[in-house]
């Protein structure tokens, strides 16, 4: 009866809702880490996995393991032992979920992903229209900052989210901390709810919020998903002749796209562009190569804050990580044969958030994520 009860709290439409709305929420801090509600999710799957794991799972964790703990070994000397700590658990949750979740999510009545989904995206983007609107017909900022006293956000002015190439439209960001990190989140949530089929209103109010983010990382994964999602229906060759032609039309330049992808930015430094794409670059290589830790250092080590998860990805595995990657992508290939690439358009626009993929937060959505493309695949076997 316990363990019933216990299900129902933590695995319920209801805990998984309030769970995405506030990833970048703490309802409490615990030497140093703020605590939301993912943790306790995230958490309670991992204990729930521990009777779960098949051999070819356990040994793929336990080879993950094994591996932080020989790095960690061989920088013993200069070891930040508690930041080593504090990460090696967090990831070692992190990966035991993602990685069983990829071949058996919880099914259950109670677990319903697409109202889930439906639930959590009108939400995010009701609140962000309520910004936006909040500033433009009373120009103040008041619900960007509503929920200063548990966001991770260190914004202090609304200046903080300014479009760069629209100064006077200030980005939302809903119930997060940045746009970058909402626009993401609504990516995963759009490419979930188009594969499992919800109602098309919903895809267009997530593309809406998209759109409203100035996300570019999430516009590029956006604009990509579709585009391999649609190239083997003949029918939308005319869908692109038709935006070709009303890109003539409008005399669309090289400024007016930049204003709307701000692929300018990137090279600019101080923008959240270059410091998510370029500033950690000059960085990884002297850890890499200059220094030759050519096999990564260990997790939590690192001088420096990464906005990119791809390149602390290279920080952790050093000369390896390509060949991870690789293996990684034939297995999603193998798994979800024709929805592959949508997958890893998903995952992969994860990684260019500041050091999401190694968090409980993004534990979180991954799973939502793993239970769509597997309950997809499952549900067409039938």
């Amino acid at each position: 009866m316990k363990e019933f009860n216990l299900k129902n709290l933590f695995y319920s439409d209801y805990s998984y809702i309030l769970g995405i709305l506030t990833l970048s929420l703490s309802i409490f801090k615990l030497g140093g880490y703020s605590l939301s509600i993912a943790n306790f999710l995230i958490l309670y799957l991992f204990f729930l996995y521990l009777n779960k794991t098949s051999k070819i799972i356990a040994i793929t964790y336990f080879t993950f393991i094994l591996y932080f703990v020989i790095i960690a070994v061989f920088f013993i000397e200069n070891l930040d032992f508690l930041e080593f700590i504090k990460s090696f658990s967090l990831t070692s949750v992190m990966l035991l979920v993602f990685i069983t979740s990829l071949f058996n999510p919880i099914f259950t009545p109670k677990f319903n992903i697409n109202k889930i989904i439906s639930v959590v995206g009108l939400l995010i983007v009701l609140f962000e229209i309520v910004q936006i609107c909040e500033y433009f017909f009373l120009g103040s900022s008041n619900t960007w900052f509503i929920f200063d006293g548990l966001s991770i956000s260190t914004a202090t002015d609304i200046s903080r989210f300014q479009a760069v190439n629209f100064l006077s439209f200030m980005r939302p960001i809903s119930f997060y901390h940045e746009p970058s990190y909402l626009g993401i989140v609504l990516l995963i949530l759009l490419i979930c709810a188009n594969e499992l089929k919800i109602n098309k209103i919903f895809i267009f109010i997530y593309f809406l919020g998209i759109i409203l983010s100035f996300s570019t990382t999430a516009l590029i994964f956006l604009v990509t998903y579709f585009f391999l999602k649609n190239i083997s229906r003949v029918k939308n060759i005319l869908w692109i002749f038709l935006l070709i032609l009303i890109i003539l039309l409008l005399k669309v330049d090289n400024e007016t796209l930049d204003n709307i992808f701000r692929f300018s930015e990137i090279l600019n430094t101080g923008t959240s562009g270059n410091e998510r794409l370029i500033g950690p670059y000059d960085y990884l290589v002297n850890e890499i190569f200059i220094k030759k830790h050519y096999f990564g250092i260990p997790l939590g080590q690192s001088d420096l804050i990464f906005n990119n998860s791809f390149y602390l990805l290279f920080l952790y595995f050093g000369i390896l990580t390509p060949f991870i990657f690789l293996i990684f992508i034939v297995f999603v290939i193998f798994k979800f044969k024709s929805d592959s690439s949508k997958y890893l358009i998903a995952f992969f626009s994860l990684l260019f958030l500041n050091g999401a993929i190694f968090t409980l937060e993004s534990a979180l959505i991954l799973y939502c994520l793993n239970y769509t493309f597997v309950s997809k695949k499952l549900s067409l076997k039938l």
